[in-house]
């Protein structure tokens, strides 16, 4: 009996281990298959971030694009009405001071003319005191007419000298709005640095197939530059060389030195 005691022991105790081997191989099986269900969530995760750090480029790029193009063409809306504003406005100064300048100098010349003719006749007219004495007070209205003519002279003259100081403040204005597109200028080829342009600039861009915003991506190319150039080719003629770049309008020999490495012609 006690034989078979210790046999019945032994045999719950083998079939424990078997038990507990059985349950190590599944909780090792478990684990393994969490590690490769972990593994690739992972991967994903990093897929997914991926994606979506691309679609940040892309947007971004899109965006500074954008603003880009925005601030260069209210820039320029705002350059060519200041300045036709400008001329409109000088224009408007100088008739002006001329219709003035005019005026003042003919009545100065019938007064001087009067006053030479009362004088030739002073002499003769000594005889006839009340006709003299008559003379005497025409001439004495005149002189006053003169001077009020010279008065009036005086003030087209300060009136010019105001004209002018504020056709200096418009071109103080003018200046500062220069400035400012050289702020805007070197902001853009800041940001022409960055890495989301380098791209398109690698293998060069094609400048008879370029669209405008491809052209904007060269650096100091702007709206308008890159409208001069596709005029250039609309109206002259497709580029034969890349040195043919300089006969652009707008551009001068700076910028084509610059953007000559970043263009091809085809």
């Amino acid at each position: 009996q006690a034989q078979v005691d210790r046999a019945k022991v032994q045999s719950a105790e083998e079939t424990r281990r078997a038990q507990k081997a059985a349950d190590s191989d599944v909780l090792r099986r478990i684990t393994q298959e969490r590690q490769k269900l972990a593994a690739e969530a992972l991967a994903k995760r990093l897929a997914l971030a991926e994606r979506i750090r691309a679609e940040i480029e892309a947007d971004a790029q899109v965006r500074f694009l954008e603003d880009k193009a925005r601030i260069e063409a209210s820039y320029e809306a705002d350059r060519i009405r200041m300045q036709r504003e400008y001329e409109q406005q000088l224009g408007r100064i100088q008739n002006e001071y001329q219709r003035r300048l005019t005026a003042s100098q003919m009545e100065a010349q019938r007064a001087t003319e009067q006053l030479r003719a009362l004088t030739k006749n002073d002499t003769a007219l000594l005889v006839r005191s009340e006709i003299y004495q008559k003379i005497v007070r025409e001439n004495s209205v005149l002189r006053e007419d003169l001077s009020g003519s010279r008065r009036r002279l005086e003030d087209v003259s300060r009136d010019r000298e105001n004209l002018m100081r504020e056709t200096d403040k418009l071109r103080f204005e003018l200046t500062n709005i220069q400035g400012r597109l050289g702020a805007v200028e070197n902001e853009a080829s800041r940001f022409r640095g960055a890495e989301v342009l380098i791209e398109p600039l690698r293998g060069g861009i094609n400048i008879n197939t370029a669209t405008l915003d491809e052209l904007q991506l060269l650096p100091g190319v702007g709206i308008q530059e890159a409208r001069n150039i596709t005029w250039y080719r609309d109206n002259v003629g497709e580029f034969r060389t890349t040195d043919e770049i300089t006969k652009v309008p707008g551009l001068d020999a700076v910028k084509a030195k610059t953007i000559r490495g970043f263009i091809k012609v085809r």
